[in-house]
Protein backbone atom coordinates (compact mmCIF):
# COMPACT_ATOMS: atom_id res chain seq x y z
CA UNK A 1 0.00 0.00 0.00
CA UNK A 2 1.40 3.36 -1.00
CA UNK A 3 1.40 5.97 1.75
CA UNK A 4 1.07 9.69 1.07
CA UNK A 5 4.00 11.36 2.84
CA UNK A 6 2.11 14.48 3.88
CA UNK A 7 2.24 15.83 7.40
CA UNK A 8 -1.49 15.11 7.87
CA UNK A 9 -1.21 11.46 6.92
CA UNK A 10 2.00 11.16 8.90
CA UNK A 11 0.24 12.40 12.03
CA UNK A 12 -2.55 9.88 11.45
CA UNK A 13 -0.05 7.04 11.09
CA UNK A 14 1.78 8.08 14.22
CA UNK A 15 -1.41 8.13 16.26
CA UNK A 16 -1.95 4.44 15.53
CA UNK A 17 1.20 3.43 17.34
CA UNK A 18 1.99 3.87 20.95
CA UNK A 19 5.00 6.19 21.13
CA UNK A 20 7.04 3.67 23.12
CA UNK A 21 6.42 0.93 20.56
CA UNK A 22 7.25 3.32 17.75
CA UNK A 23 10.57 4.25 19.38
CA UNK A 24 11.40 0.62 20.05
CA UNK A 25 10.91 -0.23 16.39
CA UNK A 26 13.46 2.37 15.31
CA UNK A 27 15.89 1.48 18.11
CA UNK A 28 15.67 -2.21 17.28
CA UNK A 29 16.68 -1.51 13.68
CA UNK A 30 19.64 0.71 14.50
CA UNK A 31 22.18 -1.60 12.77
CA UNK A 32 20.01 -2.53 9.78
CA UNK A 33 20.73 -0.06 6.99
CA UNK A 34 18.15 -1.48 4.57
CA UNK A 35 15.34 -1.47 7.14
CA UNK A 36 16.15 2.05 8.30
CA UNK A 37 16.22 3.21 4.70
CA UNK A 38 12.73 1.78 4.25
CA UNK A 39 11.59 3.62 7.38
CA UNK A 40 12.75 6.94 5.96
CA UNK A 41 10.49 6.46 2.92
CA UNK A 42 7.29 5.87 4.94
CA UNK A 43 6.74 9.47 5.93
CA UNK A 44 8.55 12.47 7.35
CA UNK A 45 7.64 11.52 10.90
CA UNK A 46 9.62 8.32 10.43
CA UNK A 47 12.41 10.06 8.54
CA UNK A 48 13.84 12.11 11.39
CA UNK A 49 14.41 9.38 14.04
CA UNK A 50 15.35 6.77 11.44
CA UNK A 51 17.93 9.02 9.82
CA UNK A 52 19.38 9.79 13.26
CA UNK A 53 20.31 6.10 13.53
CA UNK A 54 21.13 5.75 9.86
CA UNK A 55 23.63 8.60 9.84
CA UNK A 56 25.12 7.88 13.26
CA UNK A 57 28.04 6.00 11.70
CA UNK A 58 29.15 6.73 8.13
CA UNK A 59 31.92 5.44 5.88
CA UNK A 60 32.59 7.95 3.12
CA UNK A 61 34.73 6.96 0.14
CA UNK A 62 36.15 9.58 -2.18
CA UNK A 63 34.78 13.10 -2.91
CA UNK A 64 35.37 14.88 0.40
CA UNK A 65 34.03 18.19 -0.90
CA UNK A 66 30.69 16.49 -1.54
CA UNK A 67 30.65 15.31 2.06
CA UNK A 68 31.37 18.84 3.25
CA UNK A 69 28.55 20.20 1.07
CA UNK A 70 26.15 17.57 2.37
CA UNK A 71 26.91 18.25 6.03
CA UNK A 72 26.60 21.99 5.50
CA UNK A 73 23.29 21.77 3.64
CA UNK A 74 21.69 19.10 5.88
CA UNK A 75 22.50 19.94 9.52
CA UNK A 76 20.39 16.99 10.68
CA UNK A 77 22.97 14.56 9.30
CA UNK A 78 25.89 16.53 10.73
CA UNK A 79 24.23 16.57 14.15
CA UNK A 80 23.50 12.81 14.10
CA UNK A 81 27.02 11.79 13.09
CA UNK A 82 29.06 10.11 15.84
CA UNK A 83 31.54 7.93 13.91
CA UNK A 84 33.09 8.87 10.57
CA UNK A 85 35.47 6.88 8.40
CA UNK A 86 37.12 8.54 5.42
CA UNK A 87 39.09 6.87 2.65
CA UNK A 88 40.68 8.30 -0.48
CA UNK A 89 39.97 5.27 -2.60
CA UNK A 90 37.14 3.65 -4.44
CA UNK A 91 37.69 0.07 -3.30
CA UNK A 92 37.28 -2.72 -5.81
CA UNK A 93 36.85 -6.22 -4.42
CA UNK A 94 38.72 -9.09 -6.03
CA UNK A 95 37.47 -12.66 -5.48
CA UNK A 96 41.08 -13.88 -5.54
CA UNK A 97 42.07 -11.77 -2.55
CA UNK A 98 40.69 -11.15 0.90
CA UNK A 99 41.59 -7.46 0.78
CA UNK A 100 40.21 -4.89 -1.69
CA UNK A 101 42.39 -3.59 -4.50
CA UNK A 102 43.34 0.06 -4.86
CA UNK A 103 42.95 1.86 -8.17
CA UNK A 104 45.80 4.40 -8.25
CA UNK A 105 44.08 6.77 -10.66
CA UNK A 106 40.99 7.06 -8.48
CA UNK A 107 42.62 8.37 -5.32
CA UNK A 108 40.95 11.47 -3.89
CA UNK A 109 43.47 13.46 -1.82
CA UNK A 110 42.36 14.94 1.48
CA UNK A 111 43.63 18.38 2.45
CA UNK A 112 44.05 19.26 6.11
CA UNK A 113 41.79 22.28 5.68
CA UNK A 114 39.06 20.08 4.19
CA UNK A 115 39.26 17.73 7.15
CA UNK A 116 39.05 20.56 9.67
CA UNK A 117 36.09 22.09 7.83
CA UNK A 118 34.24 18.76 8.00
CA UNK A 119 35.02 18.42 11.70
CA UNK A 120 33.73 21.93 12.39
CA UNK A 121 30.32 20.89 11.02
CA UNK A 122 30.02 17.74 13.17
CA UNK A 123 29.71 18.88 16.78
CA UNK A 124 28.82 15.45 18.19
CA UNK A 125 31.42 13.40 16.33
CA UNK A 126 33.49 11.38 18.77
CA UNK A 127 35.33 8.83 16.58
CA UNK A 128 37.27 9.62 13.40
CA UNK A 129 38.98 6.95 11.32
CA UNK A 130 41.21 7.82 8.36
CA UNK A 131 41.73 4.63 6.37
CA UNK A 132 44.03 4.59 3.34
CA UNK A 133 43.95 8.38 3.11
CA UNK A 134 46.12 10.13 0.56
CA UNK A 135 47.13 13.46 2.04
CA UNK A 136 47.12 16.55 -0.13
CA UNK A 137 48.36 18.85 2.63
CA UNK A 138 51.73 17.16 3.06
CA UNK A 139 53.09 18.53 -0.23
CA UNK A 140 50.74 21.41 -1.02
CA UNK A 141 51.02 23.25 2.29
CA UNK A 142 53.57 23.55 5.08
CA UNK A 143 53.07 20.76 7.63
CA UNK A 144 52.14 23.27 10.31
CA UNK A 145 49.66 25.20 8.14
CA UNK A 146 46.47 24.34 10.08
CA UNK A 147 48.02 24.89 13.49
CA UNK A 148 46.58 28.40 13.78
CA UNK A 149 43.08 27.00 13.38
CA UNK A 150 41.97 25.88 16.81
CA UNK A 151 38.80 23.84 17.27
CA UNK A 152 37.31 24.31 20.73
CA UNK A 153 36.33 20.67 21.01
CA UNK A 154 37.64 17.20 21.81
CA UNK A 155 37.60 13.84 20.03
CA UNK A 156 37.31 10.57 21.91
CA UNK A 157 39.12 8.47 19.31
CA UNK A 158 41.22 9.04 16.19
CA UNK A 159 42.29 5.99 14.18
CA UNK A 160 44.88 6.29 11.43
CA UNK A 161 44.89 3.08 9.37
CA UNK A 162 47.32 2.24 6.56
CA UNK A 163 47.44 5.83 5.37
CA UNK A 164 51.06 5.86 4.23
CA UNK A 165 51.18 2.80 2.02
CA UNK A 166 50.76 4.28 -1.46
CA UNK A 167 51.87 7.84 -2.05
CA UNK A 168 53.36 9.93 0.68
CA UNK A 169 53.98 10.35 4.36
CA UNK A 170 51.27 11.16 6.83
CA UNK A 171 50.84 14.65 8.14
CA UNK A 172 49.23 14.59 11.57
CA UNK A 173 49.95 18.13 12.66
CA UNK A 174 46.22 18.86 12.52
CA UNK A 175 45.95 16.91 15.79
CA UNK A 176 47.20 20.04 17.51
CA UNK A 177 44.05 21.88 16.45
CA UNK A 178 41.96 20.08 19.10
CA UNK A 179 41.66 20.83 22.77
CA UNK A 180 42.13 17.14 23.57
CA UNK A 181 42.08 13.74 21.88
CA UNK A 182 41.29 10.75 24.06
CA UNK A 183 42.88 7.92 22.04
CA UNK A 184 45.14 8.02 18.99
CA UNK A 185 45.39 4.57 17.40
CA UNK A 186 47.93 3.95 14.64
CA UNK A 187 47.41 0.87 12.45
CA UNK A 188 49.95 0.01 9.76
CA UNK A 189 51.41 3.52 9.41
CA UNK A 190 55.17 3.68 9.85
CA UNK A 191 56.22 6.45 7.44
CA UNK A 192 55.44 9.89 8.75
CA UNK A 193 56.40 13.48 8.12
CA UNK A 194 57.27 15.66 11.06
CA UNK A 195 58.10 19.32 11.36
CA UNK A 196 60.54 20.27 14.10
CA UNK A 197 58.07 22.76 15.54
CA UNK A 198 56.60 21.39 18.74
CA UNK A 199 52.85 21.83 18.48
CA UNK A 200 51.81 20.26 21.78
CA UNK A 201 48.82 18.20 20.63
CA UNK A 202 47.15 16.75 23.73
CA UNK A 203 46.53 13.01 23.38
CA UNK A 204 45.87 10.92 26.48
CA UNK A 205 46.13 7.37 25.09
CA UNK A 206 48.34 6.00 22.29
CA UNK A 207 47.63 2.59 20.74
CA UNK A 208 49.69 0.65 18.20
CA UNK A 209 52.76 2.86 18.53
CA UNK A 210 55.51 1.83 16.09
CA UNK A 211 59.22 2.58 16.00
CA UNK A 212 59.36 5.27 13.31
CA UNK A 213 56.08 6.85 14.40
CA UNK A 214 57.72 7.56 17.75
CA UNK A 215 61.01 8.76 16.32
CA UNK A 216 59.72 11.03 13.57
CA UNK A 217 56.36 12.33 14.68
CA UNK A 218 54.99 11.80 18.15
CA UNK A 219 57.91 13.34 19.98
CA UNK A 220 57.50 16.52 17.91
CA UNK A 221 53.75 16.85 17.55
CA UNK A 222 52.45 15.66 20.92
CA UNK A 223 52.65 17.07 24.38
CA UNK A 224 54.19 13.90 25.81
CA UNK A 225 53.55 15.00 29.37
CA UNK A 226 49.80 14.71 28.66
CA UNK A 227 50.03 11.03 27.64
CA UNK A 228 48.54 8.73 30.26
CA UNK A 229 48.47 5.37 28.45
CA UNK A 230 50.71 3.80 25.76
CA UNK A 231 50.34 0.52 23.89
CA UNK A 232 53.32 -0.30 21.69
CA UNK A 233 52.74 -2.06 18.39
CA UNK A 234 56.41 -3.06 18.21
CA UNK A 235 58.95 -3.78 20.90
CA UNK A 236 60.53 -0.61 22.29
CA UNK A 237 64.23 -0.15 21.60
CA UNK A 238 66.71 2.30 23.15
CA UNK A 239 67.71 3.68 19.73
CA UNK A 240 64.24 4.92 18.77
CA UNK A 241 62.27 5.11 21.98
CA UNK A 242 64.61 6.60 24.57
CA UNK A 243 63.50 10.22 24.05
CA UNK A 244 59.86 9.23 23.80
CA UNK A 245 59.95 7.13 26.98
CA UNK A 246 61.76 9.90 28.79
CA UNK A 247 59.04 12.36 27.75
CA UNK A 248 55.95 10.45 28.92
CA UNK A 249 56.71 11.31 32.52
CA UNK A 250 53.07 11.10 33.65
CA UNK A 251 52.21 7.75 32.04
CA UNK A 252 49.91 5.60 34.16
CA UNK A 253 49.53 2.48 31.97
CA UNK A 254 52.14 0.90 29.69
CA UNK A 255 51.77 -2.11 27.39
CA UNK A 256 54.58 -3.43 25.22
CA UNK A 257 55.57 -6.77 23.63
CA UNK A 258 58.58 -9.03 24.04
CA UNK A 259 60.82 -7.03 26.39
CA UNK A 260 64.44 -8.03 26.81
CA UNK A 261 66.83 -7.62 29.70
CA UNK A 262 68.87 -4.96 27.87
CA UNK A 263 66.07 -2.42 27.96
CA UNK A 264 65.24 -0.37 31.03
CA UNK A 265 62.14 1.66 31.68
CA UNK A 266 62.50 5.07 33.27
CA UNK A 267 61.16 5.41 36.79
CA UNK A 268 57.61 6.62 36.19
CA UNK A 269 56.17 7.96 39.45
CA UNK A 270 52.55 7.57 38.28
CA UNK A 271 52.82 4.15 36.59
CA UNK A 272 50.11 1.91 38.01
CA UNK A 273 49.50 -0.69 35.28
CA UNK A 274 52.22 -2.56 33.37
CA UNK A 275 51.53 -5.24 30.74
CA UNK A 276 54.12 -7.19 28.77
CA UNK A 277 53.70 -9.85 26.09
CA UNK A 278 55.52 -13.13 25.64
CA UNK A 279 55.46 -14.81 22.22
CA UNK A 280 54.71 -18.52 22.16
CA UNK A 281 55.20 -19.18 18.45
CA UNK A 282 58.15 -19.69 16.13
CA UNK A 283 58.42 -19.01 12.41
CA UNK A 284 59.98 -21.84 10.37
CA UNK A 285 60.36 -22.38 6.62
CA UNK A 286 57.28 -24.55 6.55
CA UNK A 287 55.24 -22.16 8.65
CA UNK A 288 54.61 -21.35 12.28
CA UNK A 289 54.71 -24.19 14.73
CA UNK A 290 54.74 -24.89 18.43
CA UNK A 291 58.16 -24.82 20.08
CA UNK A 292 57.73 -24.97 23.82
CA UNK A 293 61.44 -24.67 24.76
CA UNK A 294 61.49 -21.41 22.78
CA UNK A 295 58.27 -20.32 24.46
CA UNK A 296 59.75 -21.08 27.86
CA UNK A 297 62.82 -18.98 27.00
CA UNK A 298 60.60 -16.03 26.06
CA UNK A 299 58.64 -16.36 29.26
CA UNK A 300 61.81 -16.64 31.35
CA UNK A 301 63.25 -13.53 29.68
CA UNK A 302 60.00 -11.69 30.38
CA UNK A 303 60.12 -12.62 34.06
CA UNK A 304 63.77 -11.57 34.29
CA UNK A 305 62.88 -8.21 32.75
CA UNK A 306 60.00 -7.71 35.16
CA UNK A 307 62.18 -8.44 38.20
CA UNK A 308 64.29 -5.45 37.24
CA UNK A 309 61.44 -3.20 36.13
CA UNK A 310 58.51 -3.37 38.51
CA UNK A 311 58.35 -1.24 41.61
CA UNK A 312 56.22 -0.88 44.69
CA UNK A 313 53.62 1.37 43.07
CA UNK A 314 52.50 -1.13 40.37
CA UNK A 315 48.86 -1.94 41.13
CA UNK A 316 48.11 -4.11 38.09
CA UNK A 317 50.61 -6.40 36.38
CA UNK A 318 49.63 -8.01 33.08
CA UNK A 319 51.19 -10.95 31.24
CA UNK A 320 49.97 -11.50 27.67
CA UNK A 321 50.51 -15.01 26.31
CA UNK A 322 50.33 -15.48 22.55
CA UNK A 323 49.23 -19.05 21.92
CA UNK A 324 48.48 -19.17 18.20
CA UNK A 325 49.66 -17.87 14.86
CA UNK A 326 47.97 -14.73 13.57
CA UNK A 327 47.45 -15.60 9.92
CA UNK A 328 45.44 -18.80 10.35
CA UNK A 329 42.51 -18.12 12.69
CA UNK A 330 40.76 -21.37 11.74
CA UNK A 331 43.49 -23.53 13.26
CA UNK A 332 42.15 -25.66 16.04
CA UNK A 333 43.89 -27.02 19.08
CA UNK A 334 42.30 -28.65 22.05
CA UNK A 335 41.91 -27.41 25.59
CA UNK A 336 44.30 -30.19 26.65
CA UNK A 337 47.00 -28.82 24.33
CA UNK A 338 46.57 -25.35 25.77
CA UNK A 339 46.64 -26.73 29.30
CA UNK A 340 49.89 -28.62 28.64
CA UNK A 341 51.49 -25.54 27.08
CA UNK A 342 50.63 -23.21 29.96
CA UNK A 343 51.59 -25.80 32.58
CA UNK A 344 55.18 -25.88 31.28
CA UNK A 345 55.78 -22.21 31.96
CA UNK A 346 57.45 -20.93 35.12
CA UNK A 347 54.46 -19.32 36.79
CA UNK A 348 56.17 -19.55 40.17
CA UNK A 349 58.65 -17.03 38.84
CA UNK A 350 55.90 -14.44 39.27
CA UNK A 351 55.95 -14.78 43.06
CA UNK A 352 59.03 -12.61 43.73
CA UNK A 353 57.81 -10.12 41.13
CA UNK A 354 54.44 -9.76 42.84
CA UNK A 355 56.22 -9.25 46.13
CA UNK A 356 57.93 -6.19 44.63
CA UNK A 357 54.62 -4.69 43.51
CA UNK A 358 52.10 -2.84 45.62
CA UNK A 359 50.56 -4.90 48.41
CA UNK A 360 47.17 -5.11 46.69
CA UNK A 361 48.61 -5.62 43.18
CA UNK A 362 46.43 -7.65 40.84
CA UNK A 363 47.98 -10.04 38.34
CA UNK A 364 46.12 -10.25 35.03
CA UNK A 365 46.94 -13.05 32.60
CA UNK A 366 45.79 -12.41 29.02
CA UNK A 367 45.69 -15.41 26.71
CA UNK A 368 45.70 -14.44 23.06
CA UNK A 369 44.15 -17.24 21.06
CA UNK A 370 43.07 -16.84 17.45
CA UNK A 371 41.60 -20.31 17.18
CA UNK A 372 37.92 -21.13 17.38
CA UNK A 373 36.87 -23.90 19.68
CA UNK A 374 34.48 -26.26 17.84
CA UNK A 375 30.83 -25.85 18.76
CA UNK A 376 31.57 -23.31 21.49
CA UNK A 377 30.26 -19.80 21.92
CA UNK A 378 32.56 -16.89 22.74
CA UNK A 379 31.44 -16.98 26.38
CA UNK A 380 32.11 -20.72 26.55
CA UNK A 381 35.55 -20.19 25.02
CA UNK A 382 36.33 -17.56 27.61
CA UNK A 383 35.23 -19.86 30.41
CA UNK A 384 37.41 -22.69 29.05
CA UNK A 385 40.51 -20.52 28.87
CA UNK A 386 39.91 -19.00 32.30
CA UNK A 387 39.71 -22.49 33.78
CA UNK A 388 42.97 -23.52 32.08
CA UNK A 389 44.85 -20.43 33.26
CA UNK A 390 43.48 -20.66 36.78
CA UNK A 391 44.59 -24.30 36.93
CA UNK A 392 48.09 -23.34 35.76
CA UNK A 393 48.18 -20.63 38.43
CA UNK A 394 46.57 -22.66 41.18
CA UNK A 395 49.53 -22.16 43.51
CA UNK A 396 49.06 -18.39 43.31
CA UNK A 397 45.32 -18.41 43.91
CA UNK A 398 45.78 -18.18 47.67
CA UNK A 399 47.25 -14.72 47.17
CA UNK A 400 43.95 -13.59 45.65
CA UNK A 401 45.87 -11.74 42.97
CA UNK A 402 45.16 -13.64 39.79
CA UNK A 403 42.58 -12.83 37.15
CA UNK A 404 42.36 -14.78 33.90
CA UNK A 405 41.36 -12.84 30.81
CA UNK A 406 40.66 -14.44 27.43
CA UNK A 407 41.23 -12.48 24.24
CA UNK A 408 39.86 -14.02 21.07
CA UNK A 409 41.82 -11.47 19.05
CA UNK A 410 44.24 -8.77 20.16
CA UNK A 411 43.29 -6.40 17.38
CA UNK A 412 40.38 -4.03 17.84
CA UNK A 413 38.50 -4.20 14.56
CA UNK A 414 36.78 -0.97 13.65
CA UNK A 415 33.00 -1.24 13.44
CA UNK A 416 32.51 0.08 9.94
CA UNK A 417 29.63 2.47 9.54
CA UNK A 418 27.06 2.63 6.79
CA UNK A 419 28.76 3.36 3.49
CA UNK A 420 27.13 6.18 1.51
CA UNK A 421 27.62 8.00 -1.74
CA UNK A 422 26.11 11.40 -2.47
CA UNK A 423 23.50 9.64 -4.62
CA UNK A 424 22.46 7.48 -1.66
CA UNK A 425 22.01 10.49 0.58
CA UNK A 426 20.06 12.48 -1.99
CA UNK A 427 17.72 9.53 -2.44
CA UNK A 428 17.16 9.15 1.28
CA UNK A 429 16.46 12.83 1.70
CA UNK A 430 14.11 12.92 -1.26
CA UNK A 431 16.13 15.60 -3.02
Amino acid sequence: MEVDASYEDAAAIQSVFDQAIYSNIIDHLHDDKDALTSCTTVCKVWLVPASAHLFRSITWKHCFLELYGLLKSVPRIASALRTLQLTSWRLHGDPCFDHPKHERDEAEPLACEELLSILELTPHLDTLRLADVRWLGCWMHPPHAPAHRRLARTLDTVVLAHSAVMFCEDDLHWLACFTRIGTLAVEGCERVRANQERLGARVERLNGVGVIIVRDLLAHVLDLSAVRSVTFGTSPTPKYHAAFLAGIVNVEALDYPNPDDTFRLPAYPNLRALTVASSFCESLDEGWTWDMPMAQDFFTDTLQHLRQTVSGHIEELGIRCDLARDDKPDDEFSVDEMERALARLDWQGLVPILERCAKDCKLRVYVRCSVRFPDATVDECQSLVENVVEKALSDLQGRNRVGAVYQLDDYRHFQRGNSFSIEDVNYLLGQ
